[in-house]
């Protein structure tokens, strides 16, 4: 990252902070002046990419406004208008740096911790644990009537034939450990992606009038359509209830909040608690479920399954959301020193970065680190995240 863009970052993080001098204020305000004509932000960009970045500067401006100018002279709103649009900016600004900033390959990076793989443990009904990342490609379990294949691209899949024997109380767990990610598909031809830290839990095939699985973590589902057979997701806090479709559960147990995002078709989202609130959400809409409340929201829905494309995807993402991520993804344990107040990312990182490529990018938020080995030599590595 160059001087320029240093120094205006530099500039609007004081403005956030209420410490920008007058003469820095009008160094911003000639900055925002001269913003669309600065080759060093916008190279790379295409006509609508910058087009989108101009629509998400001006997105919340009036919003925030409204709140500060109430009673004040004509000349003061105009300020007032400008440096909100400032602090508007800094969100956006390292969106654009993210987006376009390329990170080189680093090798030999003491203590760097490479991003997650396909690494995940089958339980089946019998207690025996097959390890996914070390089983051949093939079948790695048969019996009459069943096979659990596994692919080279991680995918384990069943494949019935008839009724196999027993089949009734074979109940499987996919469980995928931090670091990890894996892919399964079921008797049905359900396909689900599992995120890191995440645990899924399956009958080998649905007997019943309904398909019910239950999940901890993460995973995007692929549910194959039956009418006659609803498709169950269920969760410590609700219960997701789809005929066929497309759509993300994030449910982590260390996340206060449990959300549901739609791609395609309808899904009913019911609490599991005496209350049963229940919400039925559209393609475009999110549930959010805490403590108390479950509400709809409008998103993207495409930033949600950023992770089963192989993308990080920030959307204001607050920097301790944002390391829970990453903790999840590179397997570590992220420790804070000093007093950090809120700081808010915008963009997109990719997932097979080893984490000091990734956190690089974040340093243009002002973001600093270091990475510390256990003490005992096995376990998680420390990431120390400093102001």
């Amino acid at each position: 990252m160059n001087y320029e863009e240093n120094r205006i970052l530099y500039l609007l993080d004081r403005y956030q902070k209420n410490t920008a001098t007058p003469q820095e204020l009008a160094e911003l305000d000639t900055w925002y002046q001269s913003f669309e004509n600065s080759r060093n932000l916008t190279d790379g960009l295409s006509e609508n990419e910058s087009a989108q970045i101009r629509r998400k500067m001006f997105a919340n401006i009036e919003r925030d406004i409204s709140q500060k100018i109430t009673g004040i002279s004509r000349v003061q709103k105009s300020n007032h208008y400008l440096y909100a649009l400032c602090a508007a900016i800094l969100p956006v600004f390292i969106f654009i740096l993210v987006r376009s900033f390329h990170v080189e390959k680093v090798s030999g990076i003491q203590n760097d911790v490479q991003a997650g793989n396909n690494i995940a443990r089958l339980v089946l009904s019998n207690g025996s644990v097959i390890d996914l990342q070390k089983a051949r490609v093939g079948a790695i379990y048969t019996q009459p009537g069943l096979v659990i294949n596994k692919d080279s691209a991680g995918l384990i899949s069943y494949h019935t034939k008839g009724k196999p024997a027993q089949a009734d109380s074979f109940i499987n767990t996919l469980i995928v450990p931090a670091g990890g990610q894996f892919r399964v598909m079921l008797a049905d031809g359900t396909k689900i992606w599992m995120n890191a830290m995440s645990r899924l839990t399956y009958p080998v095939m649905f007997k019943d009038k309904v398909r019910p699985v239950n999940l901890s973590g993460e995973a995007y589902f692929e549910v194959a359509k039956n009418k006659d057979k609803p498709f169950f997701v269920n969760t410590a806090k609700q219960s997701v209830r789809v005929l066929g479709t497309h759509f993300d559960v994030n449910a982590y147990a260390n996340e206060t909040v449990q959300k549901t995002t739609l791609l395609e078709g309808s899904v009913q989202v019911t609490t599991i608690d005496e209350t049963a609130k229940t919400v039925i959400i559209k393609p475009g809409q999110q549930s959010e479920l805490d403590d108390q409340f479950l509400k709809i929201r409008t998103v993207n829905p495409e930033d949600a399954v950023g992770w089963k494309n192989g993308i990080f995807v920030f959307n204001h993402t607050e920097l301790h959301d944002l390391m829970r991520q990453f903790a999840r993804w590179y397997n570590i344990e992220a420790v804070y020193q000093g007093d950090f107040k809120p700081r808010n990312f915008s963009g997109e990182i990719e997932r097979g970065y080893t984490l000091v490529e990734a956190l690089r990018v974040l340093e243009l938020g002002s973001v600093h680190f270091r990475i510390e080995k256990p003490e005992t030599g096995k376990g998680q590595k420390r990431l120390i995240i400093m102001q």
